[in-house]
């Protein structure tokens, strides 16, 4: 465990010892399948040459900047722990923005439903942690949501599939379906209630690209300024969306204006974008206009 930190902090341009620790405790543990605090409950347990073997490897490629949610594999969204791998993005706390800005309109949109259940589309889910994080808030707050989560990555769907069945108890039964789409392609007009996404944002030149390269840069880049991918969900968005659905995305903390131009041009009322935690536009939302029948 020294010897790890050690390496860690003198690699690190921060000196953040406590990072460096943490960044061993987890690649410790996981090597020797335990929990943290088995290291300190136990701390005169010995590796074998095997794990010493692995430990060091596990070291060597996060000194080239590997992930440790990659190299564990394993990561934690809105409290639940999720299976990851480089073939989806890891869940940041800014996403959780997301979530909470869609519990938080539930209300309003059930009291709209006489009664029926909404149907939500997800776009783009990855590891699954946006729909997994909703439907299990939605089961604790006994409601019931029709959750449609979809990605156009067969490996990333496999990772969200394997997510689901982990955390199965926590959601209920067959509320929550994965399915391969390209956006909105496939949904038919009027036929859901709610849509969101955390889609990619990232312009072409963004010099942050420059510290993702272990993600899958389709999940992050979205042409020239970061938003092909944002305008065509709110296009695509009026025409799926039912009359008064919410329409719920993340985008850069810059984007914000932008990103509220492309809702208002497309027809959508009430728009509004939420701050992050530390005070960033994270997410813009807005609805659906209501539809006249000719």
């Amino acid at each position: 465990m020294r010897q790890a930190v050690q390496q860690l902090a003198n690699s690190d341009s921060k000196g953040d010892a406590n990072e460096s620790r943490i960044d061993a405790e987890v690649l410790l543990a996981h090597t020797l399948n335990c929990c943290r605090t088995s290291l300190y409950t136990w701390p005169d347990k010995l590796l074998d040459a095997a794990q010493l073997q692995q430990i060091t490897s596990l070291l060597h490629r996060r000194l080239q900047g590997e992930p440790i949610a990659y190299l564990s594999g394993r990561c934690e969204f809105f409290s639940m722990p999720l299976h990851v791998t480089p073939a989806v993005l890891i869940p940041r706390s800014d996403t959780e923005t997301l979530v909470e800005a869609v519990l938080v309109r539930l209300p309003r949109l059930f009291c709209s439903l006489n009664g029926t259940d909404p149907v939500i589309i997800e776009l783009g889910t990855g590891s699954g942690a946006i729909a997994l994080a909703l439907a299990s808030e939605a089961k604790k707050a006994s409601a019931a949501l029709n959750i449609i989560a979809t990605d156009c990555s067969v490996a990333a769907l496999a990772i969200a599939s394997a997510n689901v069945a982990t955390h199965a108890s926590h959601i209920a039964p067959n509320h929550l379906t994965l399915l391969s789409a390209n956006w909105l392609a496939p949904f038919k007009d009027n036929s859901a209630d709610i849509i969101l996404s955390n889609p990619p944002y990232i312009a072409q030149t963004d010099h942050h690209l420059k510290t993702l390269t272990f993600e899958p840069q389709s999940a992050l880049v979205s042409g020239h300024d970061g938003l092909d991918d944002i305008q065509q969900i709110i296009r695509d968005g009026v025409r799926v969306g039912k009359g008064g659905a919410l329409l719920a995305l993340e985008h850069g903390s810059t984007q914000g204006a932008a990103v509220r131009s492309l809702f208002s041009t497309n027809g959508y009322i009430d728009i509004e974008t939420v701050n992050d935690l530390t005070g960033h536009e994270r997410v813009t939302l807005g609805f659906c206009p209501v539809k006249h029948s000719h």
